[in-house]
């Protein structure tokens, strides 16, 4: 090989070392690149950790909207959306976890009552179970794709979406995604 092709071979793997950009890795079990309903039943049997799928760097954030009929004629409950860091992350992911588990009201019982679906397009990846009536909320685990790790969980909603309009149920989509924006400009405070 001359100079000049051992030259423009070099010159060609720099190039793509450099300029063009990495392939996301390869997606397995425990770094899936897509949401599903295996992936959350997984989570729920506890073969896949919920806590794999959290980046502590910017938490988790939990919006409550829901209705609730301990409050009174209006049933308004809506606690303030909150990002979740450090300790307080962990306890909200080992609470989830928990509840993804529970019998009757978790993951695998909305699978087997078809109240499971996923979807990743429109994006965000998005997977939902709960909703199968009245006063029972859809929870809606919203991730986000990164290429080096896979899915990450960027934020848990409780809504009430059984008989509700599904323009109305669209509208406060859109209005808890500006929500989560709002909330996660930056990565969480060290020490938290």
């Amino acid at each position: 090989m001359d100079r000049m092709s051992l030259a423009l071979m070099i010159a060609t793997l720099f190039f793509r070392m450099v300029v063009e950009p990495a392939e996301p890795a390869a997606p397995t079990a425990s770094h899936p690149h897509m949401a599903t309903q295996a992936m959350m039943l997984a989570i729920a049997d506890g073969t896949l950790p919920l806590a794999r799928f959290i980046d502590g760097r910017v938490g988790v954030v939990l919006i409550y909207h829901s209705p609730d009929p301990s409050f009174g004629a209006s049933g308004s409950r809506r606690a303030r959306p909150k990002r979740f860091c450090g300790k307080e992350l962990m306890a909200l992911v080992a609470r989830w976890q928990a509840r993804m588990a529970v019998e009757h009201d978790g993951v695998r019982s909305a699978y087997e009552e078809s109240m499971l679906e996923c979807h990743n397009r429109p994006s965000p990846p998005t997977c939902t179970f709960g909703r199968s009536m009245e006063w029972d909320p859809a929870v809606h685990f919203i991730f986000q794709l990164d290429p080096e790790r896979g899915l990450r969980l960027r934020a848990i909603t409780l809504d009430d979406e059984a008989l509700v309009d599904p323009r109305e149920i669209a509208a406060e989509h859109r209005a808890q995604a500006k929500t989560i924006e709002r909330l996660t400009p930056t990565e969480c405070p060290s020490g938290t």
